[in-house]
């Protein structure tokens, strides 16, 4: 366990030094993209589009989270996202992405509104030349 501690402080201290200076801008940028393009995918929810854009090293379980984002979207219907970058992290090949959100969804059987609210890490690894999703730590933006 402390040899992981040691590897994941080491790998933040590297993202860290990445974004440093002129690269935090285009780090957000890419970032909101990201969280974006993932959100407008949920929107329309098909598994296996969604499949497409998670790494089959997904942590801790790709297969268990489709199925938690496909429970999800059928019990609400997506509404908005609205969201603030806390922090992003970049290396060669990983993207961690800390966000505050607040999303609005309704009811599927009853059109009742809800307004959720959280904070999560999005991490992405980078796989063919493209940014895939590899954890969400903390409250989903996507959960039920």
């Amino acid at each position: 366990m402390k040899r992981k501690n040691s590897f994941i402080a080491g790998l933040m201290f590297v993202l860290s030094m990445a974004v440093a200076g002129a690269g935090m801008a285009q780090s957000r940028e890419s970032a909101e993209e990201l969280i974006r393009r993932d959100w407008e995918l949920f929107e329309n929810f098909s598994r296996q589009d969604y499949s497409d854009r998670v790494a089959e090293t997904f942590a801790p379980d790709k297969q268990l989270f489709l199925n938690e984002l496909e429970n999800a979207f059928r019990l609400n219907i997506p509404v908005d996202l609205t969201f603030s970058v806390d922090e992003a992290l970049a290396g060669d090949r990983e993207l961690a992405i800390t966000i505050t959100w607040q999303r609005r969804t309704a009811d599927r059987d009853t059109g009742e509104l809800s307004l959720s609210e959280g904070k999560c890490t999005v991490v992405y690894i980078r796989e063919n030349n493209d940014w895939l999703i590899y954890s969400i730590q903390g409250s989903s933006l996507f959960a039920a």
